[in-house]
Protein backbone atom coordinates (compact mmCIF):
# COMPACT_ATOMS: atom_id res chain seq x y z
CA UNK A 1 0.00 0.00 0.00
CA UNK A 2 1.44 3.46 -0.93
CA UNK A 3 1.52 6.04 1.10
CA UNK A 4 0.28 9.30 -0.08
CA UNK A 5 2.22 12.45 0.94
CA UNK A 6 0.58 15.99 2.27
CA UNK A 7 1.71 18.75 0.22
CA UNK A 8 3.24 21.47 2.23
CA UNK A 9 0.41 24.12 2.88
CA UNK A 10 1.24 27.73 1.32
CA UNK A 11 1.96 30.27 4.27
CA UNK A 12 -1.55 32.24 3.22
CA UNK A 13 -3.83 29.14 3.96
CA UNK A 14 -1.71 28.94 7.36
CA UNK A 15 -2.40 32.19 8.21
CA UNK A 16 -6.36 31.66 7.10
CA UNK A 17 -6.11 28.91 8.91
CA UNK A 18 -4.75 30.58 12.21
CA UNK A 19 -6.87 33.87 12.12
CA UNK A 20 -9.91 32.19 10.92
CA UNK A 21 -9.85 29.95 14.00
CA UNK A 22 -8.98 33.07 16.46
CA UNK A 23 -11.88 35.04 14.70
CA UNK A 24 -14.51 32.03 15.08
CA UNK A 25 -13.18 31.05 18.64
CA UNK A 26 -14.15 34.31 20.00
CA UNK A 27 -17.06 34.74 17.47
CA UNK A 28 -18.57 31.21 19.70
CA UNK A 29 -18.16 33.06 22.53
CA UNK A 30 -21.07 36.02 21.10
CA UNK A 31 -18.09 38.24 19.95
CA UNK A 32 -19.38 40.34 17.07
CA UNK A 33 -16.93 40.34 14.19
CA UNK A 34 -16.71 43.63 11.82
CA UNK A 35 -14.66 44.05 8.72
CA UNK A 36 -14.18 48.03 7.87
CA UNK A 37 -17.71 47.81 9.27
CA UNK A 38 -19.62 45.22 7.62
CA UNK A 39 -20.93 42.49 9.60
CA UNK A 40 -19.08 39.20 8.47
CA UNK A 41 -18.57 35.94 9.51
CA UNK A 42 -15.29 34.82 10.63
CA UNK A 43 -13.95 33.15 8.03
CA UNK A 44 -15.24 35.82 5.59
CA UNK A 45 -13.36 38.35 7.61
CA UNK A 46 -10.46 36.31 7.60
CA UNK A 47 -10.56 35.38 3.81
CA UNK A 48 -10.53 38.99 3.16
CA UNK A 49 -8.22 40.11 5.09
CA UNK A 50 -5.46 38.05 3.92
CA UNK A 51 -6.78 38.13 0.00
CA UNK A 52 -6.60 41.61 -0.51
CA UNK A 53 -2.82 42.09 0.33
CA UNK A 54 -3.50 44.86 2.61
CA UNK A 55 -2.83 45.26 6.31
CA UNK A 56 -5.69 45.43 8.73
CA UNK A 57 -5.56 46.06 12.81
CA UNK A 58 -7.63 44.67 15.15
CA UNK A 59 -9.66 46.59 17.50
CA UNK A 60 -11.02 44.72 20.48
CA UNK A 61 -13.99 46.49 22.11
CA UNK A 62 -15.10 45.46 25.47
CA UNK A 63 -18.77 44.92 26.61
CA UNK A 64 -19.70 47.99 28.79
CA UNK A 65 -19.06 46.20 32.49
CA UNK A 66 -15.40 45.66 30.66
CA UNK A 67 -15.37 41.78 31.65
CA UNK A 68 -15.59 40.79 27.83
CA UNK A 69 -14.63 40.88 24.05
CA UNK A 70 -18.03 42.12 22.86
CA UNK A 71 -16.93 43.01 19.36
CA UNK A 72 -13.72 43.05 17.39
CA UNK A 73 -13.87 45.08 14.23
CA UNK A 74 -10.84 45.14 11.59
CA UNK A 75 -9.99 48.34 10.47
CA UNK A 76 -7.52 48.70 6.66
CA UNK A 77 -4.22 50.78 7.81
CA UNK A 78 -2.27 52.85 5.49
CA UNK A 79 -2.24 55.25 3.37
CA UNK A 80 -3.64 53.22 0.39
CA UNK A 81 -6.88 52.81 2.53
CA UNK A 82 -9.50 53.26 0.15
CA UNK A 83 -8.38 51.51 -2.71
CA UNK A 84 -8.90 47.74 -3.57
CA UNK A 85 -6.65 46.03 -6.40
CA UNK A 86 -9.10 43.74 -7.20
CA UNK A 87 -12.64 45.29 -6.98
CA UNK A 88 -14.12 41.57 -8.35
CA UNK A 89 -13.00 40.06 -5.22
CA UNK A 90 -14.57 42.64 -2.79
CA UNK A 91 -17.13 44.48 -4.00
CA UNK A 92 -18.02 46.48 -0.95
CA UNK A 93 -14.15 47.88 -1.14
CA UNK A 94 -14.37 51.19 -2.65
Amino acid sequence: MKVQQQKPRSRQNRQDDVLGSMLRDYYLEGCRISLEGKSMEPWEAASCCLRERVSYMMDFIPDPAGHRISRIDLNRVGADRHRCRRRSYAGWCR
